[in-house]
């Protein structure tokens, strides 16, 4: 048995947008013996592109396309054959069922979306102790908020009571773009949130408010270190701990160019990809030039005004900084457990 496998999951749409995750993630995990592990749930032409790029850096490939639907079909029944497939891409489903399509045996399993970059060493994450039958992922940019006791906007809040969260639970909403999970474990608390969303209907943020609503019992906070929303990236300067993985939520993407709240960097990870791998010339999705302007701008405008609000930047960035048992925080560049006396700031 393996100790452990990093996964990603995705349709064609974000094959090369996560191959430059993938990457990363190799390059910042220290065992070999670690499969980091990509899941082409829709097939397509370039596949065979995409898995010899994938032998080269050291990554496995998988094209699940056949038997992602056929267990979607089964899970989903009259959901799927009504189009629910059409309504939101069954990427987000896949990675709950991902012991079906991952060979082998691994102690445990780490989840994490495609649009996200990763910037140092995956191993204190990849080494965190997982009690048993229970998960770890982070606080959402809605509970974020929600802790510093600052509003949102309705969009972004889910539906608390049907998810039937408790009032003490809402803070804790957590993101699942970055999940960490003991593989047999997650088997069940996959299986349940899908359930859970069959069962369900149609719900705001789909296998994200399944989990929530199914799984809460068996979650555990994340640092927010390991999923840091885009939307909190001008408050670097303030954290005590550096956001390890950037999940960039929301368009614009870095992808798209160098926009604030991120610079060259950031946009230079797909282009240094395509260098290196002159065959995925032309894969990286691009916007009009109207769009890209007008997001630019937009960006721009609550970047700037985001740094303004000093108080409430102070507010967001300790609970940013709240040590958590998931990733323990550094302090002075030692690893400190989660302090238990920590208070959420005044709302």
């Amino acid at each position: 048995m393996k100790p452990s496998c990093v996964c990603y999951v995705t349709d064609r749409n974000y094959l090369f947008i996560t191959l430059v995750s993938a990457i990363q993630a190799r390059r910042n995990i220290s065992s070999p013996s670690t499969d980091v592990i990509i899941l082409s749930i829709d097939g397509g032409p370039r596949d065979e592109t995409y898995r010899r790029v994938c032998d080269q850096e050291g990554i496995v490939f998988l094209d699940v396309a056949a038997h992602a639907e056929a267990v979607l079909r089964s899970a989903l029944g009259d959901a799927y054959r009504t189009g629910f497939s059409g309504r939101i891409s069954a990427a987000t489903l896949v990675r709950l069922v991902i012991s079906e399509f991952v060979p082998g045996h691994y102690q445990r399993m780490l989840y994490i979306d495609g649009d996200t970059q990763i910037y140092a060493s995956l191993d204190p994450l990849l080494q965190q102790d997982i009690p048993v039958g229970k998960f770890f992922a982070a606080r959402d940019y809605m509970s974020v908020m929600r802790r510093a006791g600052l509003s949102i906007p309705e969009k972004f809040s889910p539906d608390f009571d049907r998810l039937g969260l408790p009032p003490a639970r809402r803070d804790s909403y957590f993101n699942a773009g970055v999940i960490l999970s003991g593989f047999e474990d997650w088997k069940r608390i996959g299986k349940t949130a899908l359930d859970y969303f069959v069962a369900s209907g149609t719900l705001k943020f789909h296998d994200q408010d399944a989990l929530n609503g199914a799984c809460w019992e068996q979650h555990l906070l994340l640092a927010s270190r390991w999923n840091f929303p885009r939307q909190f990236m001008h408050l670097r300067p303030l954290l005590r701990d550096r956001p390890d993985i950037i999940h960039f939520m929301a368009n614009p993407k870095p992808w798209h160019g160098a926009i604030l709240p991120w610079g060259t960097r950031e946009h230079r990870a797909y282009t240094e990809v395509v260098r290196r791998h002159p065959a995925l010339a032309g894969d990286i999705p691009r916007l009009s030039a109207l769009r890209l302007n007008a997001y630019r701008v937009k960006s721009t405008y609550y970047h700037l005004r985001g740094q303004l609000d000093r108080a409430q930047n102070r507010r967001i960035a300790q609970v940013l900084d709240e040590p958590r048992a998931g990733a323990p925080s550094r302090r002075g560049g030692r690893e400190v457990a989660a302090d238990p006396a920590f208070q959420p700031p005044p709302a």
